[in-house]
């Protein structure tokens, strides 16, 4: 467990900033929909033929039982996998701030915000009931640089033959180590009530719209190479709002590290 007073950081454009303040409302996603390709890759490929055949060979190497247990094993994961592609949304956190790294991986034209807050903050968002959490954790940096469908099955883990399914998003907390920098935390989230995952016409949303907690922000922090007015009109926003205004990061002020 993340004890609440953990800080952590999310970097946002400009937009994401502004619908947050104003709606006081944070969007989560769809896994399949991110931008990562091999995470968006392999909830793809564990629903096709071939992934159904890769999950039968990792349970047939891990189990000690009968075909019985083989069986319903696959089952099992095939279940989980559908819950993860339909019904699972996810926002990222880091508990890197001010990073250079993430603020040049996240920059939206120069004018990228840094959002504080707290772990006991995020674990409010959405205040409603879901299946599984929310779960909030801390992604496991333990995949090969050049990933495989098998050694993120591996991460799922046995024990006395048994697949451990005790935490359901395990398959979505692992990442290869190339990205160990970002330091990510995520918030994975699934309502009881299904219905608000899908638009007027029935059709599955790619994000939802979740309500966030009263003192969401605790600090408010802008790109290090931001122009001037752009800065001044975050902190009007700020000011405002009643939000911290940090001000523009120093990581470019080489006089201010001297």
């Amino acid at each position: 467990m993340i004890p609440p007073a953990t800080r952590l950081f999310r970097y946002v454009s400009f937009d994401q900033f502004l619908q947050i303040v104003f709606t006081n409302k944070i969007s989560a996603v769809l896994p399949r929909k991110w931008d990562d390709g091999f995470e968006q890759y392999w909830l793809e490929y564990l629903k096709t033929s071939d992934g159904h055949n890769s999950l039968e060979k990792h349970v047939k190497k891990n189990l000690k039982y009968g075909e019985q247990y083989v069986t319903e094993s696959i089952a099992l994961l095939e279940n989980l996998v559908n819950i993860l592609y339909d019904t699972v949304y996810a926002i990222c956190f880091t508990e890197a701030g001010d990073e250079e790294l993430l603020w040049r991986a996240k920059n939206h034209d120069d004018k990228t915000i840094m959002i504080c807050t707290s772990a006991g903050k995020i674990s409010q968002i959405g205040n409603t009931t879901t299946k599984f959490g929310p779960e909030m954790e801390r992604i496991r940096y333990d995949l090969e640089d050049h990933g495989s469908i098998d050694e993120l099955l591996d991460k799922l883990g046995f024990a006395v033959g048994v697949a451990q399914l005790n935490n359901p998003y395990n398959l979505l907390l692992h990442k290869r180590k190339c990205f160990a920098y970002e330091k990510e935390v995520r918030l994975l989230y699934s309502p009881d009530d299904l219905s608000i995952l899908k638009d007027s016409n029935g059709n599955q949303k790619d994000a939802v719209e979740l309500d966030l907690p009263d003192g969401f922000i605790q600090g408010v922090m802008v790109y290090p190479a931001a122009r001037d007015r752009h800065v001044k009109l975050i902190e009007e926003i700020c000011d405002h709002f009643g939000l911290r205004f940090l001000g523009k990061s120093n990581l470019y002020n080489f006089r201010a590290l001297g």
